[in-house]
């Protein structure tokens, strides 16, 4: 007897769904209690990206693992969105599916040197190459 695995179809997985939007701007939900750990660290290895719209309101924020060896086992760079769900009133793993702002978005209000670039650590680095552009890019990567 033999079975033929195409005829079973996965089930598909069932997305959380979230009222997601900008979380309050003072006080403990403002920031999600990871930040605090993170911040007292050094190093890119562990870090996060805070994005906020043209009024400067933290809107969501990127926290970037870094890979690391352990014998022949090597991981990739982890990117894992955190966003303010509106309704539990709490910090939750999801992305926002639309009207994203630009990482470093909220500084291009008054000036036409913008480079745009993909990945938030190299905005960081370009902002050092290039003093008198903006730089900025997008969340989500080149997918």
């Amino acid at each position: 007897m033999s079975i033929d695995y195409k005829e079973f179809k996965k089930k598909p997985k069932k997305k959380q769904q979230y009222n997601l939007g900008i979380p309050p701007q003072s006080g403990k939900e403002s920031i999600p209690s990871f930040v605090w750990a993170v911040a007292e660290k050094t190093g890119i290895e562990n870090y996060y990206y805070e994005y906020k719209n043209n009024k400067k309101e933290l809107c969501f924020i990127i926290r970037r693992y870094e890979p690391y060896s352990k014998g022949n086992n090597t991981s990739k760079k982890n990117l894992v969105p955190y966003s303010f769900d509106l309704d539990s009133q709490s910090w939750v793993t999801a992305a926002w599916e639309k009207e994203r702002p630009l990482f470093k978005g909220h500084l291009i209000k008054d000036t036409d040197k913008i480079i745009i670039l993909e990945g938030e650590k190299t905005v960081l680095a370009a902002e050092k190459l290039f003093p008198d552009y903006r730089c900025v890019t997008w969340s989500g990567g080149s997918k």
